[in-house]
């Protein structure tokens, strides 16, 4: 899609703007949608392309994000939250050459894809315990994605990948298959905890890139990208924030080497449990470490899958990417699983 093509899908929320004021460059974030910063005389905005392959119900997750809105506002939540505008038909979403866009006011902050200290941990948790919180009472909510937090359905597109995906790429990960095959059990285990866990309002994707921080301060001023926003699991999104959160290393990294923090994993449970410890059951504030472990290893399955499947999820620089994601999310696992066995 050519420059022109942008400018016209931003005036649809942006019509009294002037197309040679409008500046658009493209944001290297997130492995769904497609995000561009857009600057014009009055403010600074974020377009997206909405992922409608991975979102098959585009409407459903703004319909999601305004009940969220509207509790988080009527709560204690501190951060700030998404304004998304609307076009001349009053919709936030626009229809244009097959595909969904969306425009939201910028909310100024950093983002990072690692997160650099124990203080940076234990703030982002507290916020995200915070954000969970606000949502406590919550109903309306639908799930944007269908199965997305459903254990053993990974495991089923796991299994059919085995069966049915890329000779060559099975191959390739043929080592990596078997790490992860004999390690199931991890998984089979938490699903018989899962049961007693009660289902609440989720974040669905709390990674390090997912919240915006102060430049001065150094603390959290959002937590951003609520697509996944769904009913599911407090482990879940606590599990992934660790997975994110506490590794040292870039996701796709290929180098094998320490990845796994303890110090930024104790702060993120210390932080999250300040607040966690007023509304969670005692079964939840139990399994919270052996959430670590079941989601980071479903995340490095998913990584897999998507590499023997070539790559049709997650978007991808070069052909390696997803196995080196998958190979990251492992070490992680087996780091975290050693660390958990001798506390």
């Amino acid at each position: 899609m050519t420059r022109d093509k942008y400018i016209h899908i931003a005036l649809q929320f942006l019509p009294e703007s002037n197309r040679k004021d409008i500046q658009i460059s493209q944001v290297k974030s997130g492995l769904i949608n497609q995000t561009f910063l857009i600057k014009n005389k009055m403010d600074d905005y974020i377009l997206q392309k909405v992922n409608h392959h991975v979102f098959s119900n585009p409407k459903c997750i703004h319909d999601n994000y305004e009940i969220a809105r509207g509790a988080l506002i009527n709560s204690s939540y501190s951060k700030e939250l998404l304004f998304f505008l609307k076009d001349k038909n009053n919709l936030e979403l626009v229809f244009y050459e097959n595909e969904f866009w969306r425009m939201s006011k910028r909310i100024i902050g950093r983002t990072h894809e690692v997160c650099n200290s124990e203080v940076m941990a234990y703030d982002s948790a507290q916020v995200l315990a915070e954000f969970h919180q606000g949502l406590i009472n919550v109903s309306g909510i639908n799930e944007s994605i269908s199965r997305f937090t459903d254990f053993e359905y990974r495991i089923e597109q796991f299994n059919k990948a085995l069966s049915n995906g890329s000779v060559a790429r099975l191959k390739k990960a043929k080592d990596l298959i078997g790490l992860i095959e004999s390690n199931l059990k991890v998984i089979e285990n938490y699903l018989k905890i899962e049961k007693y866990i009660p289902l609440r309002i989720i974040h669905g994707d709390p990674k390090v890139s997912n919240f915006l921080f102060d430049e001065k301060t150094r603390r959290v001023n959002a937590l951003i990208d609520l697509d996944t926003l769904m009913p599911g699991s407090i482990l879940y999104d606590f599990g992934d924030m660790v997975r994110s959160f506490a590794n040292l290393q870039k996701e796709d990294t290929s180098i094998e080497a320490r990845c796994f923090s303890e110090s930024i994993y104790e702060s993120l449970l210390k932080g999250y449990s300040t607040i966690g410890k007023d509304f969670l059951s005692s079964v939840e504030l139990e399994q919270l470490p052996s959430s670590v472990l079941v989601v980071s290893l479903i995340q490095g399955i998913r990584f897999l899958t998507d590499y023997i499947n070539h790559d049709i999820y997650y978007q991808v620089d070069f052909p390696e990417q997803n196995l080196y994601r998958s190979e990251n999310q492992f070490l992680f696992y087996s780091q975290a699983k050693g660390y958990f066995n001798h506390l």
